[in-house]
């Protein structure tokens, strides 16, 4: 709608109004409260000067409802057309419009020509515009699927430059990872261990995020937090020992991973010196939202375990791992209070930054 004219169109127009010896040939397009005619021929000697109108002078729209053909041999005395103001004022007497379609089947406009006399059609004068017609749609069509292959195009290399991002992002990920562990760990079997469970937990969340983002080309749908917390809690898992409460929170997919691996490292700990070391211990892991915030809450209860003092759990890597995803990578910050009966790890996150969004 409201496109620039283009010669092709307006070639066809004049062409069938030549065949058909009428006065005025249009390609005329319907939209709710107006037609455009995309290509018109005889509109100024007819006294119109715009390529817009009010569907008040429009004949094309009763092809669009009905998405067949219309013919009207003498329009004053035609009751579906009689109110039609080009009657009166531009002195419209006969009308033939052929409707365009989509390939779904949704009518958006017809190709026309108008008379300024009572005229009865012919059925070959019919076929000659509806042979008119289909030469039309064949160039909407046309057009239509360039632009399609433009937009793939487009989708494509955004995809690519998303995915190469990604994985320079997941090269540089595990190859800190590698380093950092190897200076922190006593054995090649411990290296083994701790290096494994940081990968399986990026793995997992790859595996959570990559339909987030597979469903269109550049568009990230997001990924839900209580997922990511059950699959990577889900090892650690016993009855009672975990509850898992928060409102639908989705997360954009690089944030979606950086969590993962957080919540990796601190079901990690638990494992080591906390609640998840011992069969009375219970795990709650819970969230907000605010009007800009979301902010984390993971609570272990153990009362038959000593709690390490801050200055050692906060030494080793993981510790470091975890506040640099969530100062650096998601702009939040970490609080941690520990207490005879457990510890409770506060995460706040700027509710702007994990919101899923369009890439690119």
């Amino acid at each position: 709608m409201q496109s620039l004219p283009e010669p092709v169109f307006d070639r066809m127009v004049t062409l069938a109004s030549r065949l058909l010896k009428t006065p005025v040939g249009l390609v005329s397009l319907v939209g709710e409260d107006y037609q455009f005619f995309k290509a018109e021929h005889g509109l100024e000697e007819a006294g119109v000067d715009t390529r817009i109108l009010p569907l008040t002078y429009s004949f094309c729209k009763h092809v669009v409802e009905s998405g067949q053909k219309l013919v009207v041999t003498d329009a004053p005395n035609d009751p579906r057309v009689s109110d039609n103001l080009s009657i009166t004022e531009m002195g419209v007497r006969s009308y033939l419009g052929i409707p365009l379609t989509t390939a779904r089947g949704h009518t958006f406009g017809s190709v026309c020509v108008l008379d300024m006399k009572t005229r009865n059609w012919t059925d070959d004068e019919i076929k000659t515009l509806s042979d008119v017609a289909s030469a039309v749609q064949s160039e909407i069509s046309l057009r239509l699927a360039l632009n399609d292959a433009n937009r793939i195009g487009i989708d494509r290399d955004l995809l690519m430059g998303e995915l190469n991002h990604r994985v320079k992002n997941l090269f540089a990920m595990v190859s800190g990872m590698i380093g950092m562990t190897a200076r922190n760990s006593d054995s090649p079997q411990d290296m083994a261990e701790a290096l494994r469970g940081r990968i399986n937990a990026l793995a997992s969340a790859h595996a959570l995020v990559q339909p987030a983002i597979s469903g269109e080309a550049g568009i990230d749908n997001g990924i839900c937090l209580s997922e990511i917390a059950r699959v990577i809690l889900a090892p650690h898992s016993r009855d009672g020992g975990i509850k898992i409460d928060g409102d639908a929170l989705f997360l954009n997919s690089d944030i979606g991973a950086n969590i993962s691996l957080v919540l990796h490292e601190l079901a990690t700990n638990a494992a080591k010196y906390g609640a998840f070391a011992h069969p009375d211990g219970s795990l709650s892991l819970s969230w907000a939202i605010t009007a800009s915030t979301v902010s984390i809450k993971w609570f272990e209860f153990n009362p038959s375990l000593q709690i390490l003092p801050p200055e050692t759990v906060t030494s080793g890597f993981g510790t470091r791992l975890i506040e640099a995803a969530i100062q650096r990578q998601m702009g939040g910050t970490i609080q941690r209070d520990w207490r005879p009966e457990g510890v409770t790890v506060t995460i706040d996150l700027p509710l702007s930054r994990i919101a899923p969004s369009r890439i690119g």
